[in-house]
């Protein structure tokens, strides 16, 4: 009885909190795409608009009320009382480093997936999108839908 009371106060081994963030990880991953999927589904096949996206991490405001509530969950930042969650979808379970900004800096536009599609050249020219081969995603305006060329318009 000794043997397994110690066992269950040490707590889960490092493999098995490694294996539970892979998990937590993928399943954020499945709720971005379902949303996204169920979003387009509901538009016209049209991505969330992410126009107003800048640079890599940072999302359209408009995102908080014409995406976020409906298709994924109420967006509920951190702030300076309390860092986000760390099993909010908005971020990867290890990234620590966008959760300690929004609650620092107060911002409710902050994304931890970057590659959000529907933004434009406009919006983030500092991102370099097509250096890194990403510009056909984050470009794309529709579910399956022809590369926008970062212009905004199809």
């Amino acid at each position: 009885m000794r043997y397994w009371a110690a066992l269950f106060a040490a707590g889960p081994s490092p493999k098995a909190k490694e294996k539970a963030v892979r998990i937590q990880c993928a399943s954020n991953l499945k709720q971005w795409g379902v949303a996204i999927t169920l979003y387009a589904g509901d538009n016209r096949d049209y991505f969330p608009d992410n126009s107003g996206g800048m640079d890599w991490a940072w999302m359209d405001p408009a995102l908080n009320t014409n995406f976020y509530p409906a298709y994924l969950y109420p967006n509920r930042p951190g702030s300076g009382a309390q860092m986000r969650n760390a099993s909010d979808v908005i971020y990867c379970p290890t990234d620590v480093w966008h959760r300690a900004y929004e609650e620092i800096k107060g911002v409710v536009t902050l994304i931890g997936y970057n590659y959000l599609p529907g933004r434009t050249a406009a919006s983030s020219p500092n991102a370099q999108y097509d250096t890194y081969g990403l510009a056909e995603w984050v470009y794309r305006r529709k579910l399956n839908g022809p590369l926008s060329q970062g212009t905004g318009h199809d």
